[in-house]
C-alpha cells in the first residue's frame, strides 16, 4: 500500500472517529431550572430606563456544552412561542457602555470603550452601570488571547506555523504595547475583545446588556433573530423566524470563518463551518471551504465540501497532507493525556481539543475530497465515508 492509500484510509477512519466525537453544544430541552438569577436584575434594570423593553419570554439559561455536563454556555431562550416581526427587546442606549470621549479621536474606537469600561469598573456598585458590570463580572473570558502563557503555548504549537489562525495574540501584544499591563485595563480590554458589537450606523465598538447574550450560528436556517442599532436611541432584536417555545433565540457574528469566530470570541461554531487556509507563506494557494453535514443522509457521517477557490495545487495539497499527519501527531502525543498538564485551565484544555476536532475534520474532508481524483461519488462514499466529488466540487462565489 502506498503512502497516499495509507493517508486516505486513515482519513476515512479519521472521520468515522470525528463526526462521533462532541464538536458543539447538546440540543436540550428547556429547563426553566438553569435560569440564572442574576438576569433578572439585569431586566430591571433596562426596563427602568426610558424606553427599555424586555419581553416576559425571553430567559437566559446555563446548557451543557456536550453530553459530559463539565462544560456550560449562555444563551436566550422562549419560554413561549415566538412569531416573525415581534420585538424581542429595545435597549436604551443609556444602559450601552460605548465610546465615551476617554481617549483621543485619533485612537481606534474600540480602545476608547475599553477605557470606559476600565472607568466604569473603578466605580463597582456606585457605577450607573453597576447591574450589567455584575453580569460581566460572573462570565468566563474564551478567547485564546485571554488565556494562560501555557494554554497559549499549548495552542500555538498545535497550530504549527501554517493553520488559522494567524498570530492570534496580536491584538493583545499591540494593547500592551501602547496602553500597558494595568490589570483592570487588560481585563476591560479582554471583555471588550470578546463581548462588543459593532453598531450598524457606524465604527463604534458596543457593550449591549443582555443582546451579547444571544448566541451566533452559522446556518442561516438556525438564525432566528436580527439586531439593529441606532446612534443615540437604543438596540433592538427583533424576531425573524417562527420559534417554538423552549427553543433558543439565535444570531449571526459578524465574521466569515472558524477560526475567527474562535479566534474573536472562543467557540467553534457549528456547521457549517467556513475556513480559509492561506498557504502562501509556505510555498501554497489559498483554499476555502465550506463544510456542512448532508441532510437526511443514509449514513449520518457524510460532509459536503464545497470549494470557494479552485481546488488545491500539488503544493498547497502535499502541506495539507502533512499538516494532517501533524495533528494526528499532536493528538497522539498531547491530547491523549491532557489531564497532566496541570498549568494549562480545564476550560483552555476542553477548547483545545474542540478546536483540534474542528480542524482535523475540515483538513481531512479536504485532503480526501482533493485526492479522490476523478472517482464517482458513489466510490468515494463507499471508500472513504465522505461526499467529495460531484456538486461538492464547484467553485463558488463568497
Amino acid at each position: 500500500m502506498d503512502s497516499l492509500a495509507k493517508l486516505l484510509l486513515q482519513c476515512a477512519i479519521l472521520t468515522a472517529f470525528l463526526v462521533n466525537s462532541p464538536l458543539t453544544k447538546v440540543e436540550g430541552s428547556f429547563d426553566e431550572s438553569t435560569s440564572l438569577p442574576e438576569f433578572t436584575a439585569l431586566v430591571d434594570w433596562i426596563r427602568s430606563h426610558e424606553g427599555g423593553f424586555v419581553d416576559d419570554r425571553l430567559a437566559v439559561l446555563s446548557i451543557p456544552l456536550d453530553n459530559s455536563n463539565s462544560t456550560f454556555y449562555r444563551g436566550i431562550f422562549t419560554t413561549g412561542v415566538v412569531r416573525p416581526g415581534e420585538r424581542l427587546c429595545y435597549i436604551p442606549w443609556a444602559t450601552i457602555i460605548g465610546p465615551g470621549g476617554f481617549r483621543p479621536e485619533f485612537d481606534a474606537p474600540l480602545v476608547d470603550t475599553v477605557f470606559h469600561l476600565s472607568h466604569e469598573l473603578k466605580y463597582g456598585e456606585t457605577s450607573p452601570f453597576a447591574p450589567y458590570l455584575k453580569v460581566i463580572g460572573q462570565q468566563q473570558i474564551t478567547n485564546p488571547s485571554s488565556w494562560s502563557l501555557s494554554g497559549r503555548a499549548l495552542f500555538q504549537q498545535m497550530l504549527g506555523d501554517v493553520l488559522p489562525p494567524h498570530h492570534f495574540d496580536r491584538n493583545v501584544e499591540w494593547f500592551v504595547q501602547h496602553y500597558g499591563m494595568h490589570s483592570d485595563l487588560m481585563k476591560a480590554f479582554f471583555w471588550v475583545s470578546n463581548r462588543a458589537m459593532q453598531a450598524d450606523t457606524g465604527n463604534q465598538w458596543l457593550l449591549v446588556p443582555l443582546v451579547d447574550q444571544y448566541n451566533h450560528h452559522s446556518d442561516d436556517g438556525k438564525v432566528n433573530t436580527a439586531r439593529f442599532a441606532s446612534r443615540g436611541n437604543g438596540f433592538e432584536v427583533i424576531a425573524t423566524k417562527f420559534v417554538q417555545a423552549g427553543s433558543e433565540l439565535y444570531t449571526k457574528y459578524w465574521g466569515d470563518h472558524t477560526h475567527f469566530f474562535f479566534e474573536e470570541f472562543g467557540f467553534v461554531e457549528e456547521y457549517p463551518q467556513r475556513w480559509e487556509f492561506d498557504l502562501r507563506h509556505v510555498g501554497g494557494s489559498v483554499l476555502e471551504v465550506r463544510l456542512s453535514p448532508i441532510q437526511n443522509a443514509t449514513n449520518p457521517k457524510q460532509f459536503l465540501l464545497e470549494w470557494f477557490t479552485d481546488t488545491p495545487d500539488t503544493a498547497s495539497m502535499d502541506i495539507m497532507q502533512r499538516e494532517l499527519m501533524r495533528l494526528q501527531e499532536f493528538e497522539r502525543v498531547y491530547l491523549k493525556d491532557l489531564d497532566s498538564y496541570h498549568s494549562v485551565p480545564k476550560t483552555e484544555k476542553d477548547l483545545i481539543l474542540r478546536y483540534h476536532r474542528a480542524l482535523m475534520t475540515a483538513l481531512n474532508q479536504v485532503v480526501v475530497a482533493a485526492s479522490a481524483g476523478e472517482r464517482s461519488e458513489e466510490e468515494c462514499i463507499v471508500e472513504m465515508a465522505v461526499t467529495c466529488l460531484g456538486e461538492s466540487r464547484r467553485k463558488l462565489s463568497p
